[in-house]
């Protein structure tokens, strides 16, 4: 009876040390991503949005087993650094960062999560007509963007997508 119990709680401290010493990870999944533009030659004027979203998917660690919903074991994030590459075929027509957007576009809106738990995203979108054809004469057709991500543990992640830019010249 000794030697099982001796075994137990064996069992039971390498249980418990295994699952305290987890580092608590997170993982993306893509939820939203929309790139459109268009130029207006009647009025000179162009017209850019683009919104990249990922889902955070907390690890198992990072939940607290007897409430689900309990906020304060999830792990936080936040949109360090980010880039947008709008291509015509295998050309580069525009990269846009977080250091160019006001030279390239001067005021357009930018929204970037920062200290999240469920969504992280970076959104760019031209509220007025932005001024002459940004598109420098060219019809993009894929867009790219690239985020980095560090989470409030010190963990850092990088996405990357591709998807195809919708784009109307008139």
């Amino acid at each position: 009876m000794l030697k099982i119990t001796k075994i137990i709680i064996i069992i039971f401290l390498i249980t418990v040390f295994t699952q305290s010493c987890k580092d608590p990870s997170l993982d993306f999944e893509w939820f939203l991503f929309e790139a459109e533009g268009s130029y207006s030659a009647e009025d000179n004027t162009s017209y850019l949005r683009l919104n990249a979203r990922v889902e955070i998917n907390q690890s198992s660690v990072n939940i607290n087993p007897s409430r689900s919903t309990d906020s304060t074991h999830f792990m936080y994030a936040s949109v360090a650094n980010w880039n947008y590459r709008v291509y015509s075929g295998d050309q580069l027509v525009f990269e846009i960062t977080r250091f160019n957007i006001e030279q390239l576009f001067g005021d357009i809106h930018l929204n970037v999560a920062l200290d999240r738990m469920d969504y992280l995203w970076v959104a760019i979108e031209s509220e007025s007509p932005l001024e002459g054809d940004i598109f420098n004469g060219m019809n993009p057709d894929s867009v790219e963007v690239e985020m980095t991500i560090y989470d409030n543990g010190g963990g850092g992640y990088s996405v990357l997508n591709t998807i195809p830019f919708t784009f109307s010249r008139n």
